[in-house]
């Protein structure tokens, strides 16, 4: 079932009765900077397979285990949408065109373990999953949303559990998610050279490095005022939600940030 694009959180998935699509552009996968570096953790959930680790992200390792899709396919059951895109999911991030994350409570106060959701109580990294992102960064059908030649890439879910929102985790690992990708863009991830020949000499320079990342995301009308609030600029309208939403409600609204 596709996600219905109507929100009370614009950034947070929650049940189908109170929900959003979402996207946000950032870069393809490449080494992280100093802040973002990978870490091993060595503790009995290494079984698991984690790869960047951020106060409310734990990236999910290339190939999936079958404990981390089967939490994947809970959290989209949970949220309303999309449980049978888990597998598409899975399968884009073993070839490196998507990312995985799991959201986790970070130590914040107040989240108790369990929730009042249903959920599991499941963790990962001694941290109870409170949500999942799944960011796509290569698309040659939408490039203007993810694009790993020109490092851009998309949050096409970005979920928190409803016993968990209203707590700042959403909002606090979608900050999260920019600081990284905007460590991740700052350099290419293959450098090249050019060269340049003159009538006596031959010199090889190498590119202009890449100083940015855009990040960009499509939403309903009524919730891009929210992000411009956070600094993203309107590129582009279309009627992506035609067939779930009727007449004008059905336009989606394109925005971008530079990081």
């Amino acid at each position: 079932m596709a996600a219905a694009p109507t929100a009370a959180a614009p950034e947070i998935e929650g049940s189908p009765s109170a929900s959003t699509t979402t996207t946000t552009t950032t870069t393809a996968a490449a080494a992280a900077g100093p802040a973002f570096q990978q870490q091993q953790h060595h503790h009995h959930h290494d079984h698991h397979g984690s790869l960047r680790r951020t106060r409310h992200l734990v990236e999910i390792a290339a190939p999936a285990s079958a404990a981390d899709v089967a939490l994947l396919r809970a959290l989209r059951r949970q949220c309303g949408w999309d449980e049978e895109r888990v597998g598409e999911w899975v399968e884009e991030a073993g070839r490196g065109a998507r990312r995985l994350f799991f959201v986790v409570a970070g130590g914040d106060g107040g989240v108790k373990e369990g929730g009042e959701d249903g959920g599991g109580g499941e963790t990962r990294d001694g941290e109870e999953v409170v949500g999942m992102i799944s960011l796509l960064v290569d698309s040659p059908a939408e490039p203007h949303i993810a694009c790993a030649a020109t490092r851009t890439a998309c949050i096409t879910s970005l979920y928190i559990r409803d016993a968990f929102q209203r707590r700042g985790l959403g909002g606090a690992a979608f900050a999260e998610l920019e600081r990284l990708v905007a460590a991740e863009g700052a350099t290419p991830t293959t450098p090249t050279t050019t060269t340049t020949t003159t009538t006596s000499t031959t010199t090889t320079k190498p590119p202009t490095p890449i100083k940015t990342t855009t990040l960009t995301l499509y939403t309903v009308t009524w919730n891009a005022c929210i992000y411009e609030r956070r600094g993203y600029v309107e590129f582009r309208r279309d009627r992506r939600f035609e067939g779930e939403l009727k007449g004008d409600r059905a336009v989606a609204v394109y925005l971008r940030k530079e990081v």
